[in-house]
C-alpha cells in the first residue's frame, strides 16, 4: 500500500510524564499521523465518503489526547494508533509520532514514532 494521508503537527494538551511535577498540569505535545489506506476510489470520485475525514479524525485524536494520562510517550503513541485502527476500518496501518517539547533541557524535544498495522 502506497497511499497515505498525513496530518502534521497537531498541537495538543495532555498530562504526560513520569515525574510528579509533570502530572500536575497539562503540557503541549505535537502529534504527527500517517494513515495508510487505499485512496484510489476517493481520488476517482472526489467524494468525502470514500476517504478518511481528516478533520473529524483530528478532533477525535485531540479529544483522546486531552483525556489521556500516560507516563510514557510510547504509551500515548500506541493508544492513538489503536484508536485510529478501531475507528477507521479503511486504515491498514498508522504511524504516530508524539513529540514532547522541552523533555530534555539540551534538546528542542524528544519524540517517539510507532507504526501499527492490522
Amino acid at each position: 500500500m502506497t497511499d497515505r494521508i498525513h496530518v502534521r503537527e497537531l498541537r495538543l494538551q495532555t498530562i504526560l510524564g513520569v515525574h510528579d511535577w509533570e502530572r500536575e498540569t497539562q503540557r503541549e505535545v505535537v502529534v504527527d499521523l500517517t494513515l495508510e489506506a487505499d485512496l484510489a476510489v476517493a481520488a476517482r470520485t472526489d467524494a468525502l465518503a470514500n476517504t478518511i475525514d481528516y478533520g473529524e479524525l483530528s478532533r477525535e485524536v485531540a479529544a483522546h489526547v486531552a483525556e489521556a494520562r500516560f507516563k510514557l510517550i510510547e504509551a500515548l503513541a500506541d493508544s492513538i494508533a489503536q484508536l485510529l485502527l478501531r475507528r477507521y476500518p479503511r486504515v491498514e496501518a498508522v504511524t504516530v509520532t508524539v513529540d514532547k517539547p522541552g523533555a530534555v533541557p539540551q534538546a528542542r524535544s524528544v519524540a517517539v514514532e510507532l507504526r501499527v498495522a492490522r
